[in-house]
């Protein structure tokens, strides 16, 4: 790993860690008082029921292979730890759009001293101060000397930043100040259980930067708000989404996009059968300006689903035996 890697490294990281089940500890459910009332967003993953869940079992599978080991490294590195032992919990949240404005608060069995030893002989060092907080910053030279800082404000836990503005305010908030979402804030209820592996919630979208298509607005810029969960329960994994739409006479035009990916999944029933039954399991429906999806499957028939997707590798034909078409022959349709 080359020295410098820095918070745009960490954040996208910790991340793909995340989608991809690379944590496990212990029971870790959010605590909201470390998120500001300020957020505009907030995700959580509760990594030991994650682990210990049939989902997690298979999604952590991936470990193994070289290009994981390679991000796992990164971790390794720089918050001197094993991510797949030694992680109790990962808190993402943004304060306004901008991944310089993200906070991440990582909580797990950490070595601040291995990680000062490995910042201090990257590029750009400098040892700042918050308050009573020690503070590392580091610069990544890969990526135009961004800078990242990190923070170890209590025992097994740290705080890392893309401005030490962002910093400052995490910090202030983990010492006791200023107003968090455990006493309100404009985030909506947050859905499902309070054992749910995944919680996540947002809002103001339309104030964020979105990617125009085709010349459109995208349809997330109608998202006024939006809550998510995702538990396991008894061998079925469930998911609870809730969008609201501004204004709510768009939310009958939000329901027709999203039922007509479901619509799509369920032609392919031949093709692909697994995505067919996940398609199934899905429910759609809006009111009073906010669309609800709701989805239950079997973890295990998810689990065959995700490895049967991980193995088809680009240049691998689509069944097992069939040779690869020349060059210039033209491309299957799908």
């Amino acid at each position: 790993m080359k020295k410098g890697s820095g918070l745009t490294v960490v954040l996208p990281l910790a991340v793909a860690l995340v989608g991809i089940g690379m944590f496990s500890a212990r029971a870790d459910g959010l605590n909201r008082n470390w998120v500001p009332a300020a957020a505009k967003w907030v995700v959580h993953v509760d990594m030991e029921r994650l682990m210990k869940s049939e989902t997690g079992g298979y999604l952590f599978e991936p470990a193994s292979d070289p290009q994981v080991q390679a991000k796992l490294e990164v971790a390794r590195r720089l918050l001197g730890i094993d991510p797949l032992k030694d992680l109790a919990s990962v808190t993402l949240y943004g304060l306004k759009p901008g991944d310089r404005e993200v906070v991440a608060i990582v909580k797990g069995n950490l070595d601040p001293a291995a990680v000062e030893t490995f910042l201090k002989a990257g590029e750009g060092y400098e040892a700042l101060s918050c308050g009573k907080h020690a503070v590392h910053k580091w610069l990544d030279k890969n990526r135009g000397n961004r800078p990242g800082y990190i923070a170890f404000p209590m025992d097994r836990a740290a705080v890392m930043a893309g401005s030490i503005e962002s910093l400052q305010t995490a910090l202030d908030v983990l010492d006791g100040k200023g107003e968090t979402i455990a006493k309100g804030s404009a985030l909506p209820e947050f859905e499902g259980p309070a054992d749910a592996l995944i919680t996540a919630a947002g809002v103001k979208f339309a104030e964020s930067p979105q990617p125009a298509q085709g010349g459109q607005p995208s349809m997330f810029q109608n998202m006024d708000s939006f809550s998510l969960a995702v538990w396991e329960t008894a061998g079925t994994v469930s998911l609870a989404l809730k969008l609201s739409v501004n204004p709510p006479e768009n939310a009958a035009q939000v329901e027709q996009v999203i039922r007509g990916m479901i619509a799509f999944a369920l032609l392919s029933r031949e093709q692909n059968p697994g995505m067919t039954a996940i398609a199934q399991s899905c429910t759609v429906e809006s009111k009073a300006g906010v669309v609800s999806v709701k989805f239950s499957h079997p973890a295990k028939a998810l689990g065959e689903l995700i490895k049967a997707a991980r193995a088809k590798k680009p240049g691998q034909a689509e069944n097992a035996g069939e040779t690869e078409k020349p060059a210039d022959a033209a491309p299957a349709q799908p």
